[in-house]
């Protein structure tokens, strides 16, 4: 970590962010942290821009899933990349894992992407129209058989019923 460093908004609510750095910046091959602002809008898991001498990046502290099950949802993201779709790629360790363990915190890394986030009342038509394009190439890709498998390995493939319990528990 530098020394522009000090002033960086990066603990917040989630301890040992700035003690985790140094790990993560060698687990990822990112070169000197020269920033790291903490990103308030997530809700499940703590979220991070970091600014290195590798470029930006999305950090995220795995907070919401199991590793083995945030683990299958990387690997799964990391094939919608392979056949096109518009997704961050996860970065891999040095160990070749998408996730990073420090101290029993795990942390998974993305290219950072610009742009922003639209509610969908302030979308035209037009964006609503490719967004459900997006959508529906996404679970298209997501049913392909070389994603069913990733997603069908140790894990239960999650199903609309399922879904609707787990909103109605208050999950979603």
């Amino acid at each position: 970590m530098t020394e522009a460093m000090d002033g960086a908004s990066c603990g917040s609510r989630y301890s040992k962010i700035e003690e985790d750095l140094v790990v993560l910046g060698e687990s990822f091959g990112l070169g000197e942290i020269r920033a790291c602002d903490f990103l308030p809008n997530g809700l499940m898991n703590g979220n991070w821009r970091l600014e290195t001498a590798a470029g930006a990046f999305a950090l995220k502290r795995i907070m919401d899933v199991p590793l083995p099950l945030a683990r299958r949802n990387l690997a799964v993201l990391a094939e919608l990349a392979d056949v096109g779709v518009p997704v961050g790629r996860p970065m891999a360790t040095s160990s070749g894992d998408t996730v990073a363990e420090v101290a029993g915190r795990g942390y998974c890394l993305i290219p950072w992407l610009e742009g922003g986030h639209r509610p969908g009342t302030e979308l035209t038509l037009d964006q609503a129209r490719g967004l459900g394009v997006l959508l529906g190439r996404i679970h298209r890709n997501l049913n392909d058989e070389r994603t069913t498998q990733r997603l069908s390995h140790g894990f239960p493939r999650p199903r609309v019923k399922s879904a609707i319990s787990w909103c109605r528990q208050g999950v979603c």
